[in-house]
């Protein structure tokens, strides 16, 4: 059975009803044309996609010494996935892929396998690149992750177990705050640095993290199986940063010397670092951050990622409230290198969450796969 064809539910579940190859109200299904015409259309373009693009997807393999494995004896070994942006040879990956490796090798499409060397990395944002010598000049096309929507469909072309395979699913959250992306999508753990399409076959981002959902599942059941809700880093975001790590090899970020508290809104600030540039300005701790270089502060996420990309040295607008007075001030932002990324100990971005209810629903998804992995082979199979 095609892979990107198990994956498709949603989106094959939509177009059969507007088509009106699916008739639920009365509860009976008619074909209104040719058996799996409409079906094989879609996949045949889905599958378009996926060969267009193959070419400038790697597949990223990391040797790691004993001491830095943490192992007594041997060598550690990593799985990952990157993607070519340009025609120097440049891959964008994620930091975790790479960080640390005494030696990093890269798979292409057509197979051939050679040594990668480190550029630079961005902790922080989790952002990597890397460079092939002997790479395509063929590189991926952008898209823009600002115009993303709950509901547009996603196709992630990534590492599994040494193979490119596609996985195929849909946003359903643009936590704008954080500067992140989720969508559903059926994912192996090496799918990190993996490049996210859009319809359109550009790549509106890449592939985070994907938190496995702790109860529900055997632990036998294959990762790609289990119910995911894969965490993207939105591609104008990861753009930017291999800018300055291919011209400069690192990232400078605004600092604005403030600690809040993360789950206040307005955002409540906590403790000012003192001489820092928020001290300087007049903000206290018990102030309350309203607006930051003219935009409504969100929460604590969002302004967190709004000092970040202030360019360190301009002077910023902040309207602040204290008690029941409103007050204006400027601020000379600084500059930090890159540190630590902002995330929960568990790997998953502090304040992102999977309920319960949507470990149900995946659930449910994955069965209704399975049951429209059989009505396809049953079509194939008719006269």
């Amino acid at each position: 059975m095609n892979l990107a064809f198990k994956r498709i539910l949603m989106p094959v579940i939509l177009v059969l009803r507007v088509a009106g190859i699916a008739a639920p109200a009365t509860g009976q299904e008619t074909l209104t044309g040719p058996p799996g015409g409409l079906l094989r259309a879609l996949e045949a373009e889905i599958s378009e996609l996926f060969e267009t693009n193959r070419r400038c997807v790697v597949r990223v393999h990391t040797i790691y010494d004993s001491d830095v494995a943490g192992l007594g004896f041997g060598n550690g070994y990593t799985h990952g996935t990157g993607f070519l942006i340009d025609g120097d040879g440049h891959v964008l990956t994620v930091d975790k892929a790479v960080k640390g490796a005494s030696e990093i090798r890269v798979t292409l499409a057509d197979g051939q396998t050679s040594r990668a060397s480190f550029v630079a990395s961005d902790p922080t944002s989790d952002v990597a690149v890397i460079r092939v010598s002997e790479a395509p000049e063929a590189h991926i096309a952008f898209g823009n992750s600002d115009q993303v929507r709950v509901g547009h469909y996603t196709f992630v072309l990534g590492n599994a177990f040494g193979q490119l395979l596609p996985s195929i699913g849909s946003v359903y959250e643009v936590a704008e705050g954080e500067d992140l992306i989720q969508i559903t999508s059926s994912v192996y753990p090496s799918y990190g640095g993996a490049p996210v399409f859009d319809s359109s076959g550009r790549v509106m981002g890449m592939v985070w993290a994907a938190p496995l959902f702790p109860h529900g599942g055997s632990s036998l059941q294959p990762v790609s199986d289990q119910p995911t809700s894969v965490f993207v880093i939105p591609i104008n975001r990861a753009r930017r940063v291999a800018t300055h790590l291919i011209e400069s090899g690192h990232v400078t970020y605004g600092w604005l010397g403030v600690e809040v508290d993360r789950e206040s809104h307005p955002v409540l600030v906590t403790r000012v670092a003192k001489d820092g540039p928020a001290w300087r300005s007049g903000i206290r701790p018990g102030d309350h951050i309203v607006t930051y270089n003219g935009l409504p502060v969100a929460g604590p996420y969002h302004l967190e990622r709004l000092v970040m990309e202030t360019a360190p040295g301009d002077s910023v607008p902040i309207r602040v409230r204290r008690e029941s007075i409103t007050m204006s001030t400027q601020a000379l932002v600084s500059g930090r290198e890159s540190g630590s990324p902002v995330i929960h100990p568990n790997g998953q971005l502090v304040g992102m969450s999977v309920s319960p209810a949507e470990q149900e629903l995946f659930q449910k998804i994955q069965t209704l796969e399975r049951e429209l992995g059989r009505l396809r082979t049953l079509m194939q199979k008719s006269p």
